[in-house]
């Protein structure tokens, strides 16, 4: 049963080596009572330097972890995992941001009924923000074959990233999902198994994210 005291959301980064983008990413995420922020970094090594470069990157209300060894960002998420106790698991890459309209969406579906729900992003170069990329082609494609049909199988199979979707953390516990821990692609089958574990699911047509496009990303 979920603790009335617990936080209601929990979000996930896993961290190596760019503090400036973090910054970026930790800006847009609210300061709430109710949304538990962890970091875990991968033995980023200059990370004994961050406490004095970048303050504000331990702010209240943000957690940091470690990884024991530097695993990437599938064994960073477990350790994230382990430490999470919100009703509502996010995920975000330390690169990218969150809308100004997290605020908004998180309070309108923080009751839902639903295990997965899935939300609209927008894809930015990371260097020039207001200038669209394009690295989530097909997920547009994706997303508006459900608008149109209502099926939801697409959403459930191939949307295997772990960004732009709240996960019931209940779901994840009860069948023990967790993410490879593998140079590339770790996040695919939990993603799968997260999707095809859910009870029910659902698209929210707004954008809860930026995934944002970089040189060596």
């Amino acid at each position: 049963m979920q603790n009335a005291n617990a936080p209601v959301f929990s979000v996930i980064i896993p961290h190596y080596g760019i503090p400036e983008l973090l910054r970026r990413c930790l800006a847009s995420i609210p300061q709430r009572e109710d949304l538990q922020v962890i970091v875990v970094d991968d033995q980023s090594p200059d990370y004994d330097t961050y406490r004095e470069r970048f303050p504000d990157l331990f702010r209240e209300g943000v957690t940091w972890l470690r990884t024991s060894h530097n695993g990437g960002a599938g064994l960073a998420r477990n350790v994230g995992l382990e430490e999470s106790v919100g009703k509502w698991l996010l995920f975000a890459d330390a690169d990218d941001f969150f809308t100004e309209e997290m605020e908004e969406l998180l309070d309108a579906d923080k009751d839902a009924e639903e295990d997965v729900i899935y939300f609209r992003h927008r894809c930015v170069l990371s260097d020039r923000p207001d200038e669209k990329a394009h690295r989530d082609k097909w997920m547009e494609g994706l997303f508006d074959r459900y608008f149109e049909s209502g099926d939801d199988r697409e959403l459930r199979f191939e949307h295997c990233v772990p960004w732009a979707k709240m996960i019931r953390r209940s779901l994840v516990s009860a069948h023990g999902i967790r993410f490879d821990e593998i140079p590339y692609s770790n996040d695919v089958m939990f993603n799968l198994v997260a999707g095809s574990k859910a009870g029910t699911v659902r698209l929210v047509d707004r954008p809860l994210y930026v995934l944002t496009e970089r040189a060596g990303s």
